[in-house]
């Protein structure tokens, strides 16, 4: 669920409102707050049975892509939410689409730097709009307030990426590959500086409201506060503390996804048993019935089949084509929850049980709506148009770039891979075997290793090392015969 703007400009809420709770205290711990309590035992049951990697791709495949599924159905499956926005739900599909199948068949990842920094946004506005939630359930509808939420969101979020290696260096990786220019990494580093002391200074401010608010009488929901506190904190124990990334990644898709599915699900619930105006299979799916609630849940993980489609067709254009609709899917559930969970519409707040009186829609002054949604457009069509155009040309990320990519993140596997294998072919031997050397002890168990294993064989046969070469030549072969 993205931001849940503009609550501020809510007015007083009408008299008895019925909880602070979305569900229930248990409800709401559960699914919600302390959705973590319920994900680690899973994940260590499941590790009893299964590898990291077969952990991860599961939860990529019905996680990842799979959640998308619930948000097309509120989207399509809700009449007057579809009559309001018919033009975005019919013409972003087929724009996100057309584009992305572009990329992919040119097999371009210029798109995965946009994936990656709108996923990002995405899960902070996800916490932002429960942020909002709550304290509409308090009736805490301070701008002030409303704009802290943002801020802390959108900087702890950004502190864990600037704090994690592997993140980061991802993030960088990726946009040197899509062609971006060389970026210092001395600007990387005083830029992650600047962002640390920015959220601390962001956090101080946000304690400081808190107390003068309840000082006022007009306390934020402690609902809220132990949210924002099980958020941030399980996304920096995912990325951060914890060392193996595909677990990380797991762990907090999940958490995100639970989150998700969830909030839809009591949604459109209650939509259908106030009887508004939803399609027919809305109305059935959308019932107090296990039963539908088991095909809630099955359809969202036969959608996230799809996910490993790609890897059981052999033949490569269709094998791209199928990357591109899963990018387009995952983009255009982010568009989507830009927009239709927006808690200042009435319809939004009646459907989360929000009974507060309705409030003036918010919109930039001396801009026609249409204008200030295509500025929006723009963020994404600049970066994209750009990057697509520098790789197609054929750039490809340099020595520099990787010796910058590690240098700003030291513990990113693959910018060590690259940069040795970059110096090996250089003839810089002994540079390159620590490099490779670094990759294999960061991710021994990388399944994709059998690159770093040939090279750094490569490497310590011509450095006259042929003891050392062997075993790494064999390891190659172990994990790809071909």
């Amino acid at each position: 669920m993205a931001a849940a703007g503009g609550s501020a400009a809510l007015t007083a809420p009408l008299p008895a409102a019925r909880s602070f709770w979305l569900l229930n205290s248990w409800g709401d711990l559960l699914l919600f707050v302390g959705t973590p309590l319920l994900i680690l035992p899973l994940l260590t049951v499941a590790k009893l049975r299964f590898s990291i990697a077969q952990i991860g791709l599961v939860v990529a495949a019905f996680g990842a892509l799979g959640h998308n599924l619930p948000g097309m159905m509120r989207a399509y499956g809700d009449r007057a939410l579809f009559d309001r926005f018919r033009v975005r739900f019919v013409l972003a599909p087929l724009f996100l689409l057309v584009v992305c199948e572009a990329f992919a068949l040119r097999d371009l990842p210029a798109l995965d730097v946009i994936v990656l920094v709108w996923g990002l946004w995405h899960a902070a506005m996800q916490v932002y709009g429960f942020a909002r939630i709550y304290d509409t359930k308090v009736a805490s509808f301070s701008s002030v307030t409303a704009r802290l939420d943002w801020l802390m969101c959108l900087a702890w979020f950004g502190g864990g990426v600037v704090a994690s290696d592997w993140k980061k260096g991802e993030l960088l990786w990726i946009y040197y590959k899509s062609g971006g220019p060389l970026v210092p990494s001395s600007i990387v580093l005083d830029f992650g500086s600047l962002w640390t002391i920015g959220t601390a200074l962001i956090t101080v401010a946000f304690a400081a409201n808190a107390l003068w608010q309840w000082f006022k009488g007009t306390p934020p929901s402690a609902v809220k506060l132990l949210l924002m506190a099980s958020s941030f904190g399980f996304w920096w124990y995912a990325i951060v503390v914890n060392r193996n990334i595909i677990l990380g990644v797991a762990m907090w898709e999940m958490f995100h996804d639970v989150q998700y599915l969830s909030i839809v699900w009591m949604y459109n619930r209650n939509r259908v048993e106030k009887g508004h105006s939803v399609g027919a299979f809305t109305r059935y799916l959308f019932r107090r019935s296990g039963a539908m609630v088991g095909l809630y849940t099955g359809l969202v993980f036969a959608y996230g089949y799809i996910a490993f489609l790609p890897s059981l067709i052999d033949v490569q254009v269709v094998s791209r084509l199928l990357h591109g609709f899963i990018a387009a899917s995952g983009l255009l559930h982010f568009y989507f929850d830009g927009f239709i969970w927006k808690v200042r519409d009435a319809a939004t707040r009646e459907g989360l049980g929000l009974r507060v009186r309705s409030a003036a829609r918010l919109a930039a002054p001396g801009l026609p709506p249409w204008l200030l949604h295509g500025m929006k457009w723009g963020a994404f069509v600049g970066p994209v148009a750009c990057l697509g155009y520098l790789e197609w040309g054929g750039r490809q990320p340099s020595a520099e770039q990787c010796r910058t990519v590690v240098d700003v993140a030291p513990g990113y596997c693959q910018g060590q891979l690259t940069l040795g294998v970059a110096l090996a072919s250089q003839g810089q031997l002994d540079e390159a075997t620590q490099h490779l050397d670094r990759a294999l002890e960061l991710e021994p168990d990388e399944n994709d290793h059998a690159y770093a294993h040939y090279n750094l064989g490569v490497a310590l046969g011509e450095l006259g090392r042929p003891q050392q070469a062997v075993e790494h030549l064999r390891r190659a072969l172990e994990l790809k015969p071909d």
